[in-house]
């Protein structure tokens, strides 16, 4: 099963676009995984290491190119790849507290 992490209708359209389906949800809560699960979004770096650290796989939406005036903004899969999106597989992610 493949959870796919978002609130937004065009990078939830991208990901299809790119053969992924899956579930998907606003909100991800690392309980969700299962081992062998594909996780597909945007998250911050701790949730990205809880997915691996749970046996699933992490796919983030990258957009390098977004200008300031268009970030927030809901954009269409097609502005998305003109802005650069891609889909990029985390595969080792290790984070140890400092503090």
């Amino acid at each position: 099963m493949n959870l796919i992490v978002s609130r937004h209708p065009g990078a939830i359209e991208f990901v299809t676009t790119c053969g992924y389906e899956g579930t998907v949800v606003e909100h991800f809560n690392p309980e969700m995984v299962e081992e062998g699960m594909v996780v597909i979004g945007v998250l911050p770096l701790h949730l990205a290491a809880e997915v691996l650290n749970r046996g699933g796989r992490f796919i983030q939406i990258i957009m390098p190119n977004v200008p300031a005036e268009m970030r927030g903004q809901e954009l269409t899969p097609e502005e998305m790849l003109q802005y650069g999106a891609t889909l990029m597989e985390v595969t080792n992610l290790q984070m140890e507290e400092v503090i």
